[in-house]
């Protein structure tokens, strides 16, 4: 009888399954995801903002569980081309630890919401999704972030912000 491997892992299943539904985000376009435009489509428009919200909430909450791992370097890879412009590596890798410091380390998280804008000031037209958080870390409960998204010319949703407070 075949034993299975076990294993201890800082990674709850909600925050694994999480991990993987962010990974397949970034790894698949948003037009394999969606119709394409020459099919006629059978999602109302309430529905398209419904998913476009939804994979701006997915990206965001998978890119904050690597700065829940201390991946400064990742989530600046994975953030926006605009972001990573306005953010030099050194900036970011010096600012987000400070940032996040005196929270103490990741203890739970909850989606409280998103909402989605076509323009945001001092960027182009495009789908926007902001997703806010509560999350509780070991020195401070109920901290705010803020993680705004966008659909890149790529058809991925990446970060071009970050708030917590």
């Amino acid at each position: 009888m075949p034993r299975q491997a076990h294993f201890h892992s800082p990674w709850s299943a909600a925050a694994a399954s999480l991990l993987l539904a962010f990974s397949l985000c970034l790894a698949t376009p948003l037009h394999a995801q969606t119709p394409s435009p020459s099919a006629p489509s059978q999602l109302s428009a309430e529905q398209v903002l419904t998913n476009k919200k939804a994979l701006g909430q997915t990206a965001a909450a998978g890119w904050l569980l690597l700065l829940d791992a201390g991946d400064w370097g990742g989530s600046w890879e994975r953030a926006s081309p605009s972001f990573r412009s306005l953010v030099p590596l050194p900036q970011w890798m010096d600012g987000v630890p400070q940032l996040r410091k005196p929270f103490g380390r990741f203890v739970a998280r909850s989606f409280v919401e998103s909402n989605h804008k076509t323009s945001l000031p001092g960027r182009p037209p495009g789908d926007y999704v902001s997703s806010r958080f509560s999350t509780d870390f070991s020195d401070k409960k109920g901290v705010n972030e803020v993680v705004t998204t966008m659909l890149d010319p790529d058809g991925r949703w990446r970060v071009i912000g970050y708030f917590a407070q």
